[in-house]
């Protein structure tokens, strides 16, 4: 058999893999990875704008400051690093913090420092009730 007697396809041409392909064959894996993009931005704008989207109804925490008679005392409170000062009254209030753990501070002008532990929990209030300090 000679070269001229072998098969032919005819008009056909069979596709070939060459350099301009593979821009054909990436075109999927590249819109994926740029949609995941986009919704990795969407979700850290959204966590950015409003945390509570993803942990739940934020919580309170309240209280007062008294010496051992009963009146009230100045000072500045702290859960981590947010920071109110008492009323007149000597009681406090934060509206809306994060669920979550948090280090508790009281200083007060005279230099006491009361330090504990505290736990916000989602959609409550924690009442510390009235903290005593010694001058």
């Amino acid at each position: 058999m000679t070269f001229e007697d072998s098969p032919k396809l005819g008009d056909a041409t069979l596709p070939v893999r060459g350099a301009g392909n593979w821009k054909r064959r990436l075109w999927i894996p590249i819109i994926v990875i740029g949609v995941l993009l986009l919704a990795a931005d969407g979700l850290y704008l959204a966590y950015n704008i409003s945390p509570t989207l993803f942990t739940g109804p934020v919580g309170g925490l309240d209280g007062c400051i008294a010496d051992a008679s009963g009146a009230p005392v100045q000072a500045t409170i702290w859960a981590d690093d947010i920071s109110r000062t008492t009323y007149e009254d000597g009681c406090f209030f934060f509206a809306s913090l994060l669920p979550g753990a948090y280090k508790f501070r009281v200083e007060t002008s005279s230099g006491f420092v009361y330090e504990q532990e505290i736990v916000i929990n989602s959609g409550e209030a924690l009442g510390l009730e009235t903290i005593e300090v010694t001058p």
